[in-house]
C-alpha cells in the first residue's frame, strides 16, 4: 500500500553536481548545520533502543547525516540497522534521526553549501533506508480505519509524509500514502472510495500553500459521505503560527506524534473512523 517512488533524477547525480561538496562539512564544523540538527522536535522514545537520550539521538543524527553527505548508502543502512529492530524503534529513528538530518540537508542546500544533485542523492538514500525497514511494520494490525497521507499537489518533497505515514501505521491506522505531487482530484476520489475520516497533508515549500488551500477547498466541496478532518504539517508552516487556519485545515501538527494526539482526542469525543456519521 505504501508506495516508494525512486525517481531516476534522484538516483542519477552526475560528477559535476557533486564536486562542490565540502568534505569537512559536518555539524561539528558548520554552525548552520549544527543549528539545523539541534532543532529536532522532542518526541517520546522507546526504551528498547540502546540509548535514547537527547545526546545519543543527536550523535546518531550526526552520524546519519555524515553518511548522506559522503555519500554512503551502505553506511546509512548499516547505522539504521544497528538501532532499528522493532516498529517502536522505527518511530524514534524516523522522526528523531532521519527527519532532522533531512532538514539539515535542506538547510545546507538553501545556504548553497551542497548542490541540488547532492540533496536529491541524500533523499534517494533515505528513501532506500525507509523502504528496507518497512517490512517491520508491513503486517501490523490496522484496526483504526483508513486515512490518507499525501504531499502537497505540485510538490516533490515526500520524505516528511512518508515518515508520518509509517508512524501512523505503527499506531494502527490503515494508511493510504499517495507520495509526491498527487493531483487534488485523485486525492478526493481516494478519500471517497475508502471513506477516509482523516486527511494529512505535508508541505515543505511556502510556494505550495495555494495548492494546499485549493485541495482543501475541493475536499470540502466534494459530495463525500462525511467530511474528513484535515491535518497539515511541514516546514512551510513554521514561520507563521496560524498559517494552517488560512489554508482551511482543521489542525496543524508539528510532528507525527502531535498528529496522533489530535486524532486520538477526536476519537475520544466520539468521532469513530470505522462508523461515519449517518451510516448504519
Amino acid at each position: 500500500m505504501l508506495e516508494l517512488s525512486l525517481k531516476r533524477s534522484e538516483l542519477s547525480v552526475n560528477a559535476a553536481s557533486t564536486k562542490n561538496l565540502n568534505p569537512d562539512c559536518s555539524p561539528d564544523t558548520d554552525p548552520h548545520l549544527a543549528l539545523a540538527v539541534a532543532g529536532a522536535p522532542e518526541v517520546p522514545v522507546d526504551n528498547d533502543m540502546q540509548d535514547t537520550s537527547g545526546a545519543a539521538l543527536h550523535a546518531y543524527t550526526q552520524e546519519y547525516l555524515a553518511a548522506l553527505l559522503k555519500p554512503d548508502t551502505q553506511a546509512a543502512i548499516r547505522l539504521t540497522g544497528v538501532h532499528v529492530k522493532t516498529p517502536a524503534q522505527i518511530e524514534v529513528w524516523w522522526e528523531q534521526v532521519i527527519q532532522p538530518a533531512m532538514y539539515a540537508i535542506g538547510d545546507l542546500w538553501a545556504l548553497g553549501k551542497i548542490s541540488v544533485g547532492q540533496e536529491h542523492l541524500a533523499t534517494a538514500i533515505t528513501q532506500r533506508v525507509i523502504s528496507i525497514y518497512y517490512p517491520l511494520i508491513l503486517n501490523l494490525p490496522r484496526p483504526k480505519g483508513p486515512m490518507v497521507i499525501t504531499a502537497s499537489p505540485g510538490e516533490f518533497h515526500e520524505i516528511g509524509p512518508r515518515i508520518v505515514a509509517d508512524i501512523f501505521e505503527v499506531h494502527g491506522w490503515d494508511v493510504y500514502y499517495t507520495g509526491a505531487n498527487t493531483p487534488a482530484t485523485t486525492i478526493v476520489e481516494l478519500i471517497q472510495s475508502i471513506e477516509a475520516r482523516f486527511l494529512c497533508i505535508s508541505t515543505t515549500l511556502g510556494s505550495s500553500l495555494p495548492a494546499v488551500s485549493a485541495l482543501i477547498s475541493q475536499v470540502r466541496s466534494a459530495n463525500l459521505p462525511s467530511q474528513p478532518k484535515i491535518l497539515v504539517g511541514g516546514q512551510a508552516y513554521n514561520e507563521v503560527p496560524d498559517l494552517w487556519r488560512q489554508v482551511g485545515a482543521d489542525h496543524f501538527a508539528l510532528s507525527a506524534y502531535e498528529g496522533i494526539a489530535y486524532i486520538e482526542a477526536q476519537l475520544a469525543t466520539g468521532l469513530d473512523p470505522l462508523q461515519p456519521p449517518g451510516r448504519g
